[in-house]
């Protein structure tokens, strides 16, 4: 099922798939300018112990955490400092100075940090400051933060400003067997056309297929689904073949794009389209994996690629990860 974000007065939120929150994994995405970094959204006040030469360091109390395997860039954008010798460095999961003098440096200077580096790895930034106050925040959410810093003189958080963005080491193709399988990759196609994903909203349609292995290999099992729909793939009761490894089914909306109203008839309102699994996505696999006794990987074949995940015995999803799309999607 889709997930959309109501463009109405109608309250709730939105599952972001890539960020933490009461149902999701640990990386929330929160709302545009709200300053966080762990998993309730707090503002975080730094300490600052004395650094040698009285300098004294801001480091992230609950740094940045990269879900998924990644390097990252750190972009310099602003500064509103006359200190004459704050540093900034990082700390994690390297150890290197940016600036020596960062109040009189160039705006617009960046650093790459290709890695990948592992899923769970952290990400920190520190600033040693002449005041001995110094103290950061962080905003945003996978894969774009920003990191702002307060050199101690008056406290506006804006003296050394910096963004860290993800790049995702993200495969051409989901790393399971089923993927490599030429047929596989056949059935795929036909889904994705089947979804109608370049025609107007309201003739689009999601589609889904059962992954089944067999002697010779793996191949998609359409499912039927008697209620077509462009916002939900509702097949009703549906019993899981002999062989099946995973289900696939398709989201027909770009992340952020706009859904009329009144095409869906469990979103009249309309709403931006948010990618990844919704509720009735996760609850389905929730069902799945009760009826099996086993977690079953899942997969949406979405403008984006390939989203494989797995839920737990509450429906919570407890993996996720991108890929391309194998070729499919152009």
């Amino acid at each position: 099922m889709l997930a959309l974000l109501f463009l109405g007065a109608c309250s709730g939120g939105v599952d972001d798939p890539l960020g933490p929150s009461s149902e999701g994994p640990a990386v929330v995405a929160t709302d545009a300018g709200a300053p966080l970094q762990d998993s309730a959204g707090i503002t975080l006040p730094w300490g600052s112990a004395p650094a040698p030469d009285g300098l004294a360091a801001a480091q992230a109390a609950s740094p940045i955490t990269l879900p998924v395997p990644s390097g990252f860039v750190v972009t310099f954008v602003a500064r509103e400092c006359a200190a004459p010798s704050n540093v900034v460095s990082i700390t994690s999961p390297v150890s290197q100075t940016l600036l020596t003098t960062a109040c009189q440096a160039a705006i617009g200077q960046s650093w790459s940090f290709p890695g990948p580096f592992p899923a769970g790895t952290t990400i920190e930034l520190s600033l040693q400051s002449t005041s001995g106050q110094s103290a950061a925040r962080v905003s945003g959410a996978f894969p774009n933060w920003t990191v702002s810093f307060e050199d101690g003189f008056d406290n506006d958080f804006n003296d050394l400003v910096f963004t860290v963005t993800a790049q995702a080491d993200t495969p051409d193709c989901p790393t399971a067997p089923a993927f490599q399988d030429p047929d596989v990759i056949d059935g795929l196609r036909d889904l994705w056309d089947q979804s109608n994903p370049d025609a107007a909203p309201a003739e689009r349609v999601e589609s889904g297929a059962w992954i089944i292995q067999t002697p010779a290999g793996f191949e998609l099992v359409p499912i039927p689904n008697p209620n077509p729909d462009p916002c939900s793939f509702s097949p009703g009761e549906v019993g899981m073949p002999l062989g099946a490894v995973g289900k696939i089914h398709t989201h027909v909306f770009r992340r952020d794009e706009v859904v009329p109203p009144d095409i869906c008839d469990k979103f009249p309102t309309g709403g931006e389209a948010q990618r990844g699994p919704g509720r009735a996505d996760r609850e389905t696999a929730q069902r799945i994996n009760e009826a099996v006794g086993e977690t079953i990987n899942e997969y949406i074949l979405d403008p984006e690629g390939i989203l494989t995940y797995t839920v737990d015995d509450e429906g919570i999803i407890d993996s996720l990860s991108p890929s391309g799309s194998c070729g499919v999607v152009r």
